[in-house]
């Protein structure tokens, strides 16, 4: 896998009421974890949804591959079908666009992207008021850039477990995302949105406003990830006609 890590000197800005936001939205969002996350059928229905738009780079996966003794209904049933989502069908390098990667060495993976063990720990004691995704039992399993990156909590003892934080790594920055759940729920829609938009010839994303309504800043940067790279994406149809 090829991944950037970009380490710049961190730069602390977060006011006390950004910190108490975070902290509000994460705690309001625990009781209901384990729900969104429990339904194997809406994960599967879920699943159909996104297989149309995704390129998927490897074979399903093989549960022996990630130490650990649960995994949320949804990355099991996506695991499942294949080890490696891809938005892009290629120039992706496992980071532009939308990327789930595979299981497999997400431990290793997930240091590097703090830089090293040391970086990791320094950002965990930086970020002790979410609590941070820089703790065990977070594991890095998507991203959205070289420098944006999604780690969810796999520690099944964890009042945290199955949440998604989106942090961006080259500015020390950190925020609550959603479940794991309805973060697919929402890249399916995003996907699908920024479809429909390129169909009716729309090319920025600026003009575009469905899906903005009532999701944070984290998820704000997967839904502009995710439309900017579909009306972007060149139309493979049409470079196969101009073959023929």
């Amino acid at each position: 896998h090829h991944v950037t890590v970009k380490r710049v000197v961190m730069v602390k800005m977060r006011t006390r009421s950004q910190t108490k936001n975070r902290g509000t939205e994460e705690t309001e969002r625990t009781e209901t974890t384990m729900t969104t996350e429990g339904n194997a059928e809406q994960a599967r229905n879920l699943v159909t949804r996104l297989r149309p738009h995704f390129i998927f780079s490897e074979a399903p996966w093989d549960p022996t591959s990630l130490d650990c003794d649960e995994v949320p209904t949804i990355l099991r049933a996506m695991w499942s079908e294949a080890s490696e989502w891809h938005l892009l069908a290629e120039d992706h390098y496992d980071v532009f666009g939308f990327n789930l990667w595979s299981p497999v060495d997400l431990p290793e993976k997930t240091t590097k992207i703090f830089g090293d063990e040391e970086c990791r720990q320094e950002w965990l004691q930086d970020h002790s008021d979410l609590p941070s995704c820089a703790a065990p039992g977070w594991l890095c399993c998507m991203a959205l850039s070289d420098y944006d990156y999604l780690l969810v909590c796999l520690d099944a003892n964890s009042k945290q477990f199955g949440h998604v934080h989106h942090i961006v790594n080259n500015c020390d920055e950190e925020n609550y995302c959603s479940t794991v759940g309805e973060l697919f729920v929402h890249v399916a829609n995003f996907v699908e949105i920024a479809k429909a938009q390129k169909e009716a010839g729309v090319t920025s994303s600026r003009d575009v406003q469905d899906g903005l309504v009532g999701i944070n800043g984290a998820l704000r940067r997967v839904r502009a990830s995710i439309i900017d790279t579909v009306l972007n994406m060149e139309e493979e149809d049409d470079d196969d006609d101009d073959d023929d």
